[in-house]
């Protein structure tokens, strides 16, 4: 079984490879290197362990299992990845005319700064304030992907100008986006994702110096492990300190402590390997699906889930008994048979949703689309950041954030879709409004055209 984990989890590696080399050929990859991260993370990671021999881990059959779905995913994603530039190409040859046309300068837009203040204000004042009206959590919680979007428009910028201290100041400022979600909700993973997703996006900018890419990866990886098992290890005092309603503080100072005793990530380390093995391991939800469903103890869903996708677009406001809750509806505990404790949200992820569909075919088809769609996302969302339009690369680019969810239902990756475009519009909307009232009279007469003769 080791000789067989470490093929897969080289089968992956040179998947990955792929991935990677094509999303930085340009800055045209950002959305895709993030969720190849986010994939790596819940599967790659928790199977490398299990090369190790240590005491606690969860059944190894069902993780190995697990992990040769993940295995066929990726390699799938690869595949897609790989066409998504060609249709791109034929989409952008069949337009052939249009394209040639004179470019249209673009739309003014915000600065970065704007749309960072916008999206923290979105996600930690509106989102607590009005959680109750439907509808409006959905666009709300896309403050955060709002707010990363303008660090990433930041960063840009600085390096389009040469500015490195300006870059070093915004590519900093992501890694306060964990301690504000750990302060506020008491989760890391929401603050976590944000800074992978917008180190994928610095990524595909820095490509002149890919060694210190890598070195810095590797390096950040390295210390994203060790702030995770030393936040898994004070997970229940640090949310009985925010969901107990202590000050900010208060809270500060228990963040505090868990930072001056970090424990620096040891793979020898079994209360570390637990820690992974315990949150980290979605092959073994994915493995235990599999032989639920191979024992027939359950039936296919054949696409209810993916049915309940297109009906998460749909506003509450105007449906609201619509069949979408938060979170993995139940069919974790219907497609694999555990229980769990009431009140635990527990994440399907892709691999998961695919397979109790249409099993090893609906891994295979439905990540080649995934990876399709993401590549022809980062294709355009890469033409309207070389052009300038950020308005038109904040279009696409923060409703495209939902896809990088490598854990979550695909009906939150479409809400999520939906919420982001409703709110980059709202914003521009704002903000266009403001500045035609800003303008002055005589500034408005002189951009006013001239009357015809």
């Amino acid at each position: 079984m080791t000789y067989e984990l470490l093929f897969l989890l080289l089968v992956w590696v040179l998947a990955a490879a792929f991935i990677v080399r094509r999303g930085l050929a340009r800055p045209s990859g950002a959305l895709t290197i993030a969720y190849l991260f986010n994939l790596g993370l819940t599967h790659w990671v928790a199977a490398s362990i299990y090369v190790l021999d240590w005491q606690g881990r969860s059944d190894p059959t069902l993780v190995v299992s697990g992990f040769q779905l993940a295995t066929v995913g990726v390699v799938a994603l690869a595949v897609g990845v790989g066409l998504g530039p060609h249709l791109f190409a034929l989409r952008r040859a069949a337009r052939g005319a249009s394209t040639r046309a004179r470019p249209v300068p673009a739309p003014p837009s915000l600065s970065p700064a704007r749309y960072v203040a916008w999206g923290l204000c979105c996600y930690f004042v509106l989102l607590p304030l009005l959680a109750g009206l439907p509808s409006v959590v959905s666009v709300a919680s896309a403050g955060l992907s709002l707010a990363l979007a303008g660090v990433v428009v930041g960063c840009w910028r600085a390096l389009r100008a040469g500015d490195s201290r300006r870059f070093s100041l915004w590519l900093s400022s992501v890694f306060l986006f964990p301690v504000f979600t750990v302060i506020t909700q008491g989760f890391l993973g929401y603050g976590v994702v944000a800074v992978s997703n917008c180190l994928a996006a610095v990524a595909t900018m820095y490509t002149r110096h890919r060694v210190r890419t890598i070195a810095f990866t590797v390096l950040i990886v390295y210390s994203g492990l060790s702030v995770y098992v030393s936040y898994i290890r004070d997970r229940q005092q640090i949310r009985a300190s925010v969901w107990g309603g202590q000050q900010f503080d208060a809270r500060a100072d228990r963040l505090l402590e868990t930072v001056s005793t970090l424990e620096p990530f040891d793979p020898t380390e079994e209360r570390h390997l637990r820690r992974i093995d315990a949150r980290l391991n979605q092959n073994l939800l994915v493995g235990a699906a599999r032989e639920y469903l191979g024992t027939g103890r359950a039936s296919y869903a054949l696409g209810e889930t993916l049915l309940l996708s297109v009906a998460a677009v749909v506003p509450r406001a105007i449906w609201p008994d619509k069949p979408v809750r938060a979170g993995s509806m139940g069919f974790v505990t219907r497609f694999t048979g555990i229980r769990f404790a009431e009140g635990t949200s527990v994440g399907m992820g892709q691999v998961f949703e695919f397979y109790i569909n249409f099993g090893l075919l609906g891994v295979f088809t439905g990540f080649i689309l995934f990876g399709v769609c993401l590549s022809i996302l980062d294709e355009l969302c890469a033409a309207r950041l070389v052009s300038g339009d950020v308005r038109g690369l904040l279009a696409l680019y923060v409703p495209g954030l939902s896809l990088v969810q490598a854990g979550g239902a695909l009906a939150e990756v479409t809400a999520g879709f939906a919420g982001g475009a409703v709110l980059v519009l709202m914003v521009h909307r704002i903000g266009s409004t403001r500045t035609v009232r800003r303008r002055s009279p005589r500034a408005r007469a002189r951009g006013r055209a001239p009357a015809a003769p």
